[in-house]
């Protein structure tokens, strides 16, 4: 905010610095630093420029719109270590990532790469962020035992120390590592004895650039000809393993025993693989602040932003090399260039690669896909069946399913026989008792169709399924709509001169069920002569699990089914919604209403919940919709006159219904 407003005290939307302001920010090292940073700079489209910060999410332009960066996403790191796994067939491998965002994410994406390249990954560890020698020593210990020999790291330099130094005293020298640009091109290891565990181990980073005059000018540096820069004295010390000496040091000299400096020290004697020039892979590439920079650095490098603010790089291929004499070096040994022709990106000289013991190819045990119907164990070491699953009867969900149902079949046969025996009373007879009793019958079939979805698909059974849930329902969908209608008719027909006499006479009722029902049959015999619905084995709904479900055969037929019985409950809802004002002595249309508002309810949520779910879940939606939709019918229509037939049977008579009409 200092650099957008120009003073010691941040002023917001203010610009008050008096020279000219810097065309960009360069900065900074580590992601976690760039992002918030460039969320601020990004409300002011303020050009910032970062040569390390490699999280995949900063090439969101929504996100961070004026952030730019000299270094490859990480995704395309992730995807060159991943093709180098699969160049060299290696299809049993480990993954250690860091316990952070770019650790997270870049090992979601490794093991995916592996998995869809033929390989396996046989333990994913993650790092802890501060180290814990028992976590560390926990992980090391899997390694060891681990039949994998190619251990996949994707850690930061910070985290890989500690690990190695474990792995250094527990002697692991037979594994094979593959390591990221974080820490591939950095040997300046606490302990020696990591550089034997490392040896052979290959790793990836940016492309190495060399930039005319730099070598010769770094290799002129001396701290006497720059007496007051510090960090050159630093690097001089750390560099010679000797003291140098100034007006500030010469009194303590001889105190720690360390040698001094002669001054004649040569910077080119320094072991080339920790202080390579050629190594300066990122400060080279500076970024002009225009967005669409297209031009050659001085190494001859074309230098220009893709949509999302990255350098197309591509990456070296190296390898550590350790020698007899204790020194090591890192040998380019290949490429990998995702703008060169798709099978041509990875290019590798495996004549130059050293692996570890002297090998001349590196080995990994091979990893063998298990059969469709069987999985890996815990361990990884053998294939197992998968578990068959279904909706059955012997758990407690298709039980309970199957409990509801039965029970509200029998309430069904017990309300159609109180029916039928106060089949001469008034609050039977009114509305067409003939289609009551068709109601009665085939909403009680309604709870036993669902019996059919529970226990293993058969092709019988998946055949029935949807076809006689889709008649069924649509016989007692047209039986309400036409219930509907006969409220309405024998109420206009006592009018004086109605035509409607007329139409009670046809009972043209009756041939709205057999007519709107015939259309459904229509539909499902078409399906099931041209698509018709078969079990089969879903092997991807569930890991460790093999899914015996319906293939419904047709989605089309599928969804005209349920679509033809949502129009038959439309036109009941609105016929029913329409005579809801009728007088009361008539009035079955207010029930018939909310009946079809739940109907509705329970079909509308049924779809989402339906296509959200997978595997015994999916069944077991479908059939409590059937349950709670037939339900919903019951008690609507038919528990209100059941509560007159036995609790009010002065009002299921004549007299009260002539005399209740008088005083309408």
């Amino acid at each position: 905010m200092w650099l957008l407003s120009g003073r010691l005290e941040t002023v917001p939307n203010y610009n008050c610095h008096e020279k000219t302001m810097p065309e960009t920010i360069v900065g900074d090292m580590p992601s976690k630093s760039s992002m918030p940073i460039a969320r601020i700079l990004g409300l002011y489209r303020y050009p910032q420029v970062s040569y390390a910060s490699a999280h995949h999410l900063l090439s969101d332009k929504t996100q961070f719109p004026s952030f730019l960066r000299t270094i490859a996403n990480a995704n395309f790191e992730v995807t060159a270590m991943a093709r180098l796994v699969a160049y060299f067939n290696w299809t049993w491998v480990g993954v250690i990532t860091s316990d952070n965002d770019l650790g997270r994410a870049g090992s979601q994406l490794l093991t995916k790469e592996i998995e869809k390249n033929g390989g396996c990954v046989a333990f994913r560890e993650t790092l802890p962020v501060h180290n814990s020698h028992e976590e560390v020593s926990r992980i090391v210990q899997v390694i060891q035992k681990s039949t994998a020999t190619v251990i996949v790291v994707y850690t930061t330099m910070e985290n890989l120390i500690p690990l190695m130094e474990e792995a250094s005293s527990w002697d692991v020298t037979d594994k094979i590592w593959l390591g990221s640009s974080s820490w591939s091109i950095d040997s300046d290891f606490p302990r020696k004895d990591i550089l034997k565990t490392l040896n052979g181990s290959l790793g990836v980073a940016p492309q190495r650039g060399q930039i005319p005059g730099f070598k010769e000018f770094l290799q002129s540096i001396h701290p006497s000809t720059s007496p007051e820069d510090v960090f050159i004295t630093q690097f001089w010390e750390t560099a010679f393993g000797c003291k140098w000496l100034d007006d500030k040091t010469r009194g303590n000299a001889s105190e720690d025993g360390i040698p001094l400096c002669t001054g004649n020290e040569r910077l080119t004697s320094i072991e080339n693989s920790i202080y390579d020039v050629y190594n300066f892979r990122y400060s080279y590439k500076f970024l002009h602040y225009v967005r669409n920079v297209h031009f050659k650095n001085t190494a001859g490098e074309e230098i220009f932003f893709d949509k999302n603010g990255d350098v197309p790089l591509s990456l070296d291929i190296l390898n550590w090399q350790l020698y007899p004499n204790g020194s090591s070096r890192y040998v380019q040994v290949g490429t990998y260039d995702a703008r060169s022709p798709k099978g041509k990106e990875l290019i590798v000289d495996e004549g130059r690669i050293q692996w570890n013991g002297g090998h001349s190819q590196a080995e990994s045990n091979q990893c063998i896909k298990c059969p469709d119907d069987q999985w890996p164990n815990s361990m990884r070491d053998q294939c197992i069946p998968k578990v068959i699953q279904y909706l059955s009867y012997d758990e407690f969900l298709g039980g309970s399913l199957a409990a509801i149902s039965i029970v509200c079949s029998t309430l069904t046969a017990c309300i159609f026989g109180l029916f039928l025996k106060n089949r001469n009373t008034p609050i039977v007879k009114a509305n067409n008792r003939e289609l009551s009793y068709l109601l009665l019958i085939f909403l009680m079939l309604c709870f036993l169709c669902s019996l059919i979805f529970i226990s293993r698909p058969l092709k019988v059974t998946c055949m029935l399924r949807q076809v006689v849930f889709g008649i069924i329902f649509s016989i007692c969908l047209s039986s309400i709509l036409a219930k509907t209608i006969t409220v309405v008719m024998a109420f206009n027909a006592t009018k004086p001169n109605s035509k409607m006499k007329m139409l009670v006479d046809f009972k043209l009722p009756v041939y709205i069920v057999p007519a709107c029902s015939l259309v459904q049959i229509i539909l499902c015999i078409s399906w099931i002569t041209n698509y018709s619905p078969f079990p089969e084995f879903n092997m991807a709904a569930e890991t460790g699990k093999i899914v015996i479900e319906c293939n419904e055969g047709s989605t089309l037929f599928f969804s005209c089914v349920l679509g033809y019985m949502g129009f038959l409950a439309c036109v009941s809802l609105l016929v029913a919604f329409l005579a809801r004002n009728l007088p009361d002595s008539f009035n079955e249309a207010k029930f018939i209403t909310f009946s079809m508002l739940v109907f509705a309810s329970v079909w509308v949520t049924f779809i989402p919940a339906y296509l959200s779910t997978r595997g015994k879940y999916m069944v077991a939606v479908e059939v409590f919709a059937i349950l709670s939709s037939s339900s919903g019918l019951l008690v609507c229509i038919f528990f209100p006159k059941c509560y007159i037939i036995l609790m009010k049977p002065e009002m299921n008579t004549r007299t009260y219904i002539i005399g209740k009409t008088r005083k309408c």
